[in-house]
């Protein structure tokens, strides 16, 4: 009988795996396509395949290796011998041989994937618990083995499982990184001119324009034509300033350039309808009184000092060319001489806080003061918590409740100062809620306060009086020190979450006064200034708490609601200070004095009035710019109505600093760097041209401007010099001005040589030059 052959066993019978490891994804293998091996690989990119994966590679098996638990000392582990754990604990750590952890795979799966799982990771636990554990082995299961087709498919699990958890793991890290508790904000301060800039000052927006900030460097680098007339600006604006300045060696008493009283009671007018009915601090009766005594040749030093800082701070309100600035900028300078020269029994006490405060509107008008007014605030409050303004009256028994109001006014007044000047400088705010028991002022006129002995008087906050406004602007007051020290604050690490709870708790305070105030101006109970003011106040702060968030938000649409709310913002503020076609338009038909009145403030006045423009300018000019350079746009029609708004505001604003150089001002960068913004944009619209004709172009507008610019302040020089007689020197301080500071682009990124607005030490040096404190007669300081 013939013998038959066995037939072989099968590869799969015997596990031998006879064929190549398959190397291509699993996506081309089943399409038949060459792969390139690439993760994702390319045919699946073109394809658009949503997965590339690949199948493991079985490892070849291995004869696995018991070791006793009382192993010779001569047998050497073969990570030893490997050269592995030279150095290390010489007891390897336990490997498994499908999963570190089986249990982290299933967790969060369907149950169709984890079942199989499961099962297999459960078998396998099983079988190893069945052998003797020796440390640093794990006994392989037969459902482990890489032949058993189990294997495969559970391999095939766990290397998917794999790929999604470091996918999840990514967009996880990458989420927290953006919006977590944890979210460092990547904005930086900047240090120029040796002074700290933080997060909310203006300056740190105009580093989102880098096109416009190498510009004015090659400027300087090349030192042309536009150079020198830059040059020639600065030059004249220092000889203007040189003018105004206090000539203090003609000076023997204060109070000698005081105006008629027509004028004088014009100006005291102006003050105590605009910023004392939002800053409370003198009591008007007892002010109208002394001023009385005043024109009768009876007042005191320390009342003729606070009366020039009322009509300094009036004059920016007298017509729309600060016709008084120098009358103005002298008064201010006298008040500075006379902190400086009187006793100390004067300076701590309520008519020097009240000095110091007007001091403060009055340098934000003029910009007189030679120290930021970051430093005068400082000054401030450590002045009235010197004298107890920080404690209610309820502490000091036996207090006239006139005085016990206008302490709580004065200390009210003195934390809404300090909070705007820390939004101002950027700086942290030097006060919390828990350095202070002082009560909210009571809600009354100051008629009321005329020989009142009750001390439990005060309206509800829904009655409207002469206190509404700073009653408004108090209650809002927490929220506003929560927005200046998430931005401000060193060690802040505010996450966007924690922005958008400040954003909420904001928009309720926002809500609340807006509501509030409105209805009390319908009524005619406060004016249009009021109303304005406050308003103005408090966008500002939106603006700052999301202007931090804005760099990212250009590019990552998750901060869209920070853009958002930045871009309204400034548009809100655009509005409020007339800088919209619809508010211009109202201001020219139907404005009242107390709209003018508004109007003038950014008009005359510097400090923040002059600094919160450029900053939301500056936004809708980046937030413009990056739709006209991304968003794509139709070619049969011109911007979008929000875009051909957000141009006629940056129209407006470059109309209001050719004013603000009629009025006065000696700042030209204002001018020259909006002139070239709206040549960037003009570009952009257009989408055609090329670098060089851009180039061009910015050079050409900010040649046109600074030619502007140098017609204006050479008038101004003029002006200045046939009104003193003194232009020889003025000429020399001009010259000694102009060679107190080089030329220098490096210190702000391209506009340092157009100057900061703030007084040169050689000018203070130069008003002081030859006074004799000696011989100076100050006899009616004392009062």
């Amino acid at each position: 009988m013939p013998t038959q052959s066995q037939p072989s066993p099968s590869p799969a019978a015997t596990g031998i795996k006879r064929r190549r490891p398959a190397l291509a994804c699993d996506q081309c293998r089943a399409r038949k396509i060459r792969c390139d091996r690439t993760h994702p690989c390319a045919a699946c990119q073109r394809s658009r395949n949503q997965h590339c994966t690949y199948a493991p590679h079985p490892q070849p098996r291995k004869k696995a290796t018991f070791l006793s638990p009382s192993r010779p000392s001569g047998i050497v582990h073969p990570v030893q011998a490997a050269g592995l754990g030279h150095g290390t604990d010489p007891t390897p750590e336990p490997r498994l041989c499908a999963s570190d952890n089986p249990i982290s795979f299933t967790a969060g799966l369907s149950p169709a994937l984890a079942g199989p799982l499961s099962q297999s990771n459960a078998a396998s636990s099983t079988a190893q618990q069945t052998n003797t554990f020796t440390p640093g082995v794990v006994a392989l299961t037969p459902d482990s083995l890489p032949g058993n087709p189990t294997y495969a498919n559970v391999a095939s699990l766990e290397s998917r499982i794999r790929q999604l958890e470091q996918e999840l793991a990514k967009s996880r890290q990458l989420c927290e990184a953006e919006l977590g508790d944890g979210f460092q904000r990547q904005d930086k301060a900047v240090i120029t001119k040796m002074q700290y800039l933080g997060r909310s000052h203006w300056f740190n927006v105009a580093h989102l324009m880098p096109i416009l900030m190498d510009f004015m460097k090659e400027v300087e680098v090349e030192g042309g034509d536009l150079y020198r007339q830059l040059q020639t600006c600065k030059s004249l604006a220092r000889q203007v300033k040189a003018c105004r300045v206090l000539d203090s060696s003609t000076t023997t008493s204060f109070g000698k350039q005081m105006p008629t009283r027509q004028i004088a009671n014009q100006l005291v007018e102006a003050y105590l309808r605009t910023f004392e009915t939002v800053y409370r601090t003198i009591h008007v009766p007892t002010f109208r009184i002394e001023y009385e005594k005043y024109w009768t040749g009876v007042a005191d030093g320390s009342f003729i000092i606070l009366l020039q800082l009322c009509m300094a701070i009036g004059a920016a309100f007298q017509d729309d060319t600060f016709s008084l600035r120098s009358s103005a900028c002298h008064w201010v300078w006298e008040a500075n001489l006379w902190l400086t020269l009187a006793c100390k029994r004067h300076k701590i006490s309520i008519t020097g806080m009240q000095i110091l405060c007007l001091l403060h509107h009055a340098n934000d008008i003029t910009n007189m003061s030679s120290d930021l007014s970051w430093i005068g605030a400082g000054t401030l409050l450590h002045t009235a918590t010197h004298i107890g303004l920080h404690k209610d009256p309820k502490s000091f028994p036996g207090m006239a409740v006139r005085e016990a109001e206008i302490r709580r006014r004065l200390w009210a007044t003195v934390m809404e100062i300090v909070l705007q000047a820390s939004l101002d400088s950027g700086g942290t705010p030097p006060i919390t809620l828990e350095d202070y028991d002082t009560d909210p002022p009571a809600n009354v006129n100051d008629e009321q306060l005329v020989n009142h002995t009750d001390p439990a008087l005060g309206a509800d906050a829904e009655v409207c009086t002469e206190m509404a406004a700073q009653l408004a602007l108090l209650e809002t007051w927490p929220a506003r020190l929560a927005v200046a020290k998430a931005v401000n604050s060193v060690r802040s690490r505010a996450s966007f979450n924690r922005t958008l709870a400040i954003n909420s708790d904001f928009g309720t305070s926002l809500q609340s006064i807006t509501q509030r105030l409105g209805k009390f101006h319908e009524t005619g109970g406060i004016t249009s200034f009021q109303l304005r003011y406050a308003e103005f106040t408090m966008h500002r702060f939106f603006l700052t708490l999301h202007l931090p968030l804005l760099p990212q938000a250009l590019h990552n649409p998750l901060f869209h609601f920070s853009r958002k709310m930045s871009t309204d913002a400034s548009t809100r503020l655009a509005a409020i200070t007339y800088l919209t076609p619809e508010s211009r338009a109202f201001l020219a038909t139907q404005a009242t004095l107390s709209d003018w009145d508004f109007s003038r403030l950014f008009l005359c006045g510097s400090g923040p009035y002059r600094a919160t423009q450029p900053q939301l300018i500056l936004t809708l000019a980046v937030d413009l710019a990056q739709s006209l350079e991304k968003e794509p746009r139709s070619h049969y029609g011109a911007l979008t109505a929000g875009m051909t708004e957000t141009r006629s505001i940056l129209q407006s604003w470059h109309e209001l600093c050719r004013e603000r150089l009629r009025a006065g001002d000696t700042n030209v960068k204002a001018l020259v760097s909006t002139a070239c913004m709206l040549a960037h944009l003009s570009r952009l619209e257009a989408a055609r041209w090329s670098k060089s004709e851009h180039d061009k172009m910015l050079r050409e507008a900010a040649e046109d401007a600074a030619a502007e610019c140098i017609e204006i302040l050479q008038g101004m020089v003029g002006e200045n010099s046939s009104e003193t007689g003194e232009t020889g020197e003025t000429g020399e301080a001009g010259l000694m001005l102009d060679n107190c500071q080089t030329l220098d682009l490096d210190d702000i990124g391209g506009f340092g040589f157009l100057g900061g607005g703030e007084w040169d030490d050689a000018a203070v040096a130069h008003s002081l030059s030859g006074f004799n404190f000696t011989t100076a007669g100050f006899g009616h300081v004392s009062g």
